[in-house]
């Protein structure tokens, strides 16, 4: 059962590929918002929707579960996790830190200070899956490709470092706000060597209008062009939401900016981090380690085109 996000899916194709890798037929147990990211994105053996019990009951109805895998503690989507196991009756349940009788194994696991992935690995020990390395993996579609490189070619963008910039997270206390991102464009507007592109939701994007001859907004027609673009850049900056991990999985160079957030037991610092050598991670400085984290928009940007600066003298 994939959690509720983009970045949580991605993070979560290690384990379904090493699982397909060992001739495990996987599915996978999704919202209908998200599960557009099955068609291909992220290759499965089947997407079974969930929401509604009765639909759910007519998907698996002719499909034999042997093993479902539930990454979560207990939390506020408990209830409705146990109700889909009770609907789909496989043959065994494998939970973390679970006290309801319908984990058949629930591990005793307290290492809330390690990567979310440290979950996925121990999975895979459990069931004796030989992995290499933890990567994620998925496809991006060649229109995908053609729309960044026709976006590219249009604006003249050659022979210039390109800086990939999500000021944008899932909510307004993960994202900069729109004065700060004013203050970021002023100061990358000083690199003529360099183009910042925008990346992030329309919706967001088109509140942007602080824009210099180096800058552009990104204003793709799909999340997929956003993660091409990722794959050609030269340096990704961007908050706590899922373009770190796509990030990761082309091992760019990152600087990302982390809010403190503290979800269950779960440090989203550490966490949901970036996880790999080429990723810088920059925190806000409250500390105040709710659910929701601290303000990104009130914090101070002096680190951050510290970090930029430093990045952009390298030769890439």
């Amino acid at each position: 059962m994939t959690d509720l996000g983009i970045g949580d899916v991605i993070v979560a194709s290690f384990l379904i590929k090493s699982l397909r890798d060992s001739s495990f037929n996987v599915s996978v147990i999704v919202e209908e918002r998200i599960a557009y990211l099955f068609d291909g994105f992220i290759d499965v053996d089947k997407k079974i929707l969930f929401g509604d019990l009765d639909l759910l009951k007519k998907q698996v109805k002719d499909n034999r579960i042997d093993l479902l895998i539930d990454l979560m503690d207990i939390n506020d989507l408990t209830e409705k996790r146990i109700q889909i196991i009770h609907t789909i009756k496989p043959k065994h349940t494998i939970g973390f830190n679970q006290k309801n009788h319908v984990y058949d194994t629930s591990i005793k696991y307290k290492k809330y200070h390690d990567h979310f992935t440290s979950r996925m690995t121990t999975i895979l020990n459990l069931l004796n899956v030989k992995f290499n390395d933890v990567k994620y993996y998925f496809n991006l579609p060649p229109s995908a490709y053609d729309e960044v490189n026709n976006f590219l070619f249009e604006h003249k963008i050659n022979n210039k470092k390109i800086i990939a910039f999500n000021p944008f997270g899932s909510f307004s206390e993960k994202s900069f706000s729109y004065q700060q991102i004013n203050n970021i464009i002023n100061f990358m507007s000083k690199y003529e060597d360099s183009v910042l592109i925008i990346i992030g939701e329309k919706n967001k994007l088109s509140l942007i209008n602080n824009v210099h001859k180096n800058v552009f907004i990104g204003n793709f027609s799909s999340f997929f062009a956003s993660i091409a673009l990722v794959e050609l850049c030269d340096l990704l900056i961007s908050v706590d939401t899922s373009i770190v991990h796509v990030g990761n999985a082309f091992n760019k160079k990152l600087i990302s900016i982390y809010s403190n957030m503290q979800i269950g037991e779960f440090d989203s610092n550490i966490a949901w981090a970036p996880n790999y050598g080429n990723a810088k991670q920059i925190f806000t400085k409250e500390y105040k380690r709710t659910s929701i984290g601290d303000d990104i928009s009130k914090m101070e940007l002096d680190e951050l085109f510290k970090e930029i600066e430093q990045d952009i003298a390298l030769k890439y």
